[in-house]
């Protein structure tokens, strides 16, 4: 009974021993756990952070480009409405000297058909006297 009794003891203090080792095993494994979520933690803060480094740069660049772009459209849309308004000058110009030129043409033509009227005038006029000398003094 003394022995059995021993036995029992020895094995109650193994068990403890046991259970003692179990419950450090768990804590060491709680620790592990929690060292782990700290870890997980912090890349996750620090991927977040250079997450957002990237995004505002991102954002920094495009509004650069943007702004570049605004300000090359605007120049393009300056030069061009000058040169449309160069344009614009230069049809006017052309357009008036045609005018002139019409004009011009209008006035000689003018001129042409009073001159050709005044020569069938004339000719009226004097081919009847032309007619008249030329059978008295040449057919006759």
């Amino acid at each position: 009974l003394q022995n059995d009794n021993y036995n029992f003891e020895v094995l109650k203090e193994k068990m403890n021993s046991l259970e003692q080792q179990i419950i450090n095993v768990e804590k060491n494994f709680q620790k592990d756990i929690n060292g782990v979520y700290v870890k997980i933690d912090n890349v996750e803060k620090s991927l977040n952070a250079k997450i957002d480094s990237v995004e505002k740069n991102l954002n920094a660049k495009i509004d650069s480009v943007e702004k570049s772009l605004n300000t090359k459209i605007d120049s393009l849309e300056k030069s061009l409405n000058t040169k449309i308004d160069s344009l614009d000058t230069k049809i006017d110009n052309v357009e008036k000297a045609l005018q002139k030129d019409i004009s011009n043409l209008k006035n000689e033509l003018n001129a042409s058909n009073r001159t050709i009227q005044v020569i069938l005038i004339m000719g009226i006029t004097l081919a009847p006297i032309i007619y008249s000398i030329f059978n008295k003094y040449f057919l006759n």
